[in-house]
């Protein structure tokens, strides 16, 4: 499989075209993906023959301090090929464009399906969870000492407390200190979606004006949610939903979402699986806490997420509780 990734740039004032080829032809090493590549400059442009049969011939060819084009490059869905950058031609052009990034005063890269632009934003980011503050760590003794003992219920009392929410009935019994969740609960996604209002790039919008009203599509009479979520909102549901064992999330990672998801394979998994139970909840805590602050959310009244509680319902009877 191939996709095409549009890129355009200007260059810095005080940089020039042959600046940025020199940097992109130290980042093409002769190893790895990399090695078949057959790097070129002509004038103010450069080119690369990636070697196989996949992709297309790549061009950067600047007019002044301008330059823009397009590139169908091998692009693996699954697999180790996917996650090794190493090996994955998609991942590595991208990384090259994004190394020339501090010599731009304009740069984008993108593609149909929004993954190379969040890709190439996640080059700018790391993933790691921080420690608690004092009144956090007070927060935790206290709704241990409530009875709070499982993270699941712990973080949904988190949810609770933070937003000041009045949870619709057939939700509440999600919210006892000792539950354990299941999958008869209804969608658990919409615990945190509905009250996730604001992002940096949701522009002071609702979560429904962006998320919900262009997406909803109707078949016998019910309602479906069809499209992407935001990004933010995918890599904020894709990290707390691997802490409750009955919400099942697609994961096809990639960008910012790919970060989160190495961290917690590779590091917060491990550990967390062997402490206590008040280690859990403090962990789980951390990593919720940890994705606020990566995705930049914050929370807004209590009115406008009843509003969108009750909303939801009307408009999807169906999912409530016979």
């Amino acid at each position: 499989m191939s996709d095409t990734i549009f890129y355009s740039m200007k260059l810095k004032a005080n940089i020039t075209p042959k600046q940025a080829f020199e940097k992109i032809l130290k980042a093409v090493k002769p190893k790895g993906v990399t090695k078949n590549w057959n790097v070129s400059t002509e004038g103010n442009a450069l080119y690369i023959d990636f070697g196989d049969e996949v992709s297309e011939s790549f061009c950067l060819a600047f007019d002044k301090k301008e330059a823009s084009g397009s590139c169908k490059v091998s692009f693996p869905m699954e697999g180790k090929l996917f996650e090794d950058e190493k090996k994955n031609e998609w991942k590595t052009l991208i990384a090259i464009l994004h190394s020339i990034k501090f010599l731009c005063s304009e740069i984008n890269v993108e593609d149909d399906y929004d993954i190379a632009g969040e890709y190439f934003k996640s080059l700018d980011y790391s993933f790691d969870i921080r420690e608690l503050t004092q009144d956090e760590n007070a927060r935790l003794d206290r709704l241990f000492q409530e009875g709070y003992k499982n993270h699941e219920a712990f973080l949904l009392k988190i949810f609770s407390e933070d937003t000041k929410r009045d949870f619709p009935k057939h939700w509440t019994d999600a919210l006892g200190p000792c539950i354990l969740l299941r999958a008869p609960f209804p969608k658990i996604s919409a615990v945190w979606e509905t009250y996730v209002y604001e992002t940096s790039t949701l522009k002071n919008k609702s979560l429904r004006e962006i998320y919900y009203n262009r997406n909803w599509y109707q078949i016998n009479g019910e309602y479906h949610l069809g499209g992407d979520p935001p990004a933010e909102i995918y890599t904020f549901c894709l990290g707390i939903g691997r802490l409750f064992s009955s919400y099942d999330f697609v994961d096809n990672t990639f960008g910012r979402g790919n970060n989160v998801t190495k961290y917690y394979n590779d590091k917060f998994l491990p550990l967390i699986v062997q402490t206590d139970a008040y280690g859990k909840c403090r962990m789980a805590y951390q990593f919720m806490l940890s994705l606020y602050d990566y995705c930049k959310f914050r929370f807004v009244g209590k009115d406008v997420i009843n509003e969108m509680n009750t909303s939801f319902d009307k408009e999807h009877p169906s999912d409530l509780p016979k």
